[in-house]
């Protein structure tokens, strides 16, 4: 796995609720395990899921299996539906000893639906925030729920800032403002400013405003904002950043200070010891729904000069620079 783990930061729990190896029973026939991707391969995030889960797994005693239902590309009600039918009926024609998926599409239109508390223990991995929305946990279903560091994020942009008040700008779609909803949640506070833009050019405008209105400001996914432009809007950046800025997400580490990302591996560990635990004799719901920990720090110096701020060297000596 690349990149650093900044210790100070985060802590870092990797089989949490999961018994040691040394207690963990030995199995002597192979087992099958499926594993479902709500996405496609290619697919960056859920990749580093897939990649944690088959390190994890690498050396046991176990047949590993994909299926990628393609909801990322294909996001039509209809398409979703089919996709998940054909989930269905991949776990009844292989009969799994065990099941993990990614992301939500699999645990809202397979799980759910078909398994609440069936034979087939099933364990989840990239659910955003709160899985209780589908029920869970069952008797049959454990998992990580992803969560994003933002209290981690703003505590250490905090440390530069001139004043208390935040601001934040995401793209304006249910995805964003449920992300507000949790980021404030998740902090105990309310953002001052908080924009939500449809174009490039409003998001350029906004962008703008809040190097005045707020002391610090956070990037949301501005995927999918009409005319956005990769290069331009680093450029536009680099020009017109006046505050700390910073965001979880790693492909926006060009685009901010500071970025303190999920690492999906990380979650694919957990699932392949979650699952080897189960398939030893531990049962689902004896292993508590968790959430991610584990953080990748990134410092963007181009940023921090043109804000005149000098980052702690602990912070240096720990981080991803980009330049």
């Amino acid at each position: 796995m690349s990149g650093v783990i900044y210790q100070k930061l985060l802590a870092v729990f990797l089989l949490c609720g999961l018994p040691s190896a040394s207690v963990i029973a030995e199995f002597h026939d192979t087992k099958k395990i499926l594993f479902i991707n709500s996405y496609h391969a290619g697919y960056e995030w859920s990749d580093g899921i897939e990649k944690g889960l088959e390190t994890g797994l690498k050396g046991k005693q176990v047949e590993l299996e994909k299926f990628y239902m393609d909801t990322k590309r294909n996001r039509e009600p209809e398409a979703i539906k089919t996709a998940a039918e054909m989930a269905r009926q991949k776990i009844e024609t292989l009969k799994p000893d065990i099941v993990i998926t990614a992301d939500d599409n699999a645990a809202k239109h397979v799980i759910a639906p078909h398994y609440k508390d069936s034979v087939i223990p099933f364990v989840f991995t990239g659910v955003n925030w709160d899985a209780s929305v589908y029920g869970f946990p069952y008797a049959n279903v454990t998992g990580m729920e992803e969560v994003s560091l933002i209290k981690s994020l703003m505590d250490n942009l905090s440390r530069y800032s001139r004043g208390n008040r935040k601001g934040l700008i995401s793209i304006d779609a249910i995805s964003g403002k449920r992300n507000v909803d949790n980021f404030e949640k998740e902090l105990g506070y309310s953002f001052d400013k908080v924009y939500y833009v449809k174009t490039f050019d409003e998001w350029k405008q906004r962008y703008q405003d809040l190097q005045t209105q707020v002391d610090v400001l956070i990037l949301e996914n501005p995927k999918g904002i009409t005319g956005w432009d990769n290069d331009k809007g680093k450029e536009f950046i680099e020009a017109n950043t006046r505050i700390p800025t910073g965001t979880t997400h790693v492909w926006l580490a060009p685009y901010a200070a500071v970025t303190i990302a999920k690492i999906p591996e990380e979650q694919g560990m957990w699932a392949a010891e979650t699952a080897m635990a189960i398939l030893a004799g531990k049962t689902p719901s004896e292993i508590p729904i968790v959430k991610n920990q584990q953080g990748r720090l990134y410092l963007n110096l181009k940023l921090g000069n043109a804000i005149e701020v000098v980052f702690d060297y602990s912070m240096i000596k720990n981080a991803e620079i980009i330049k």
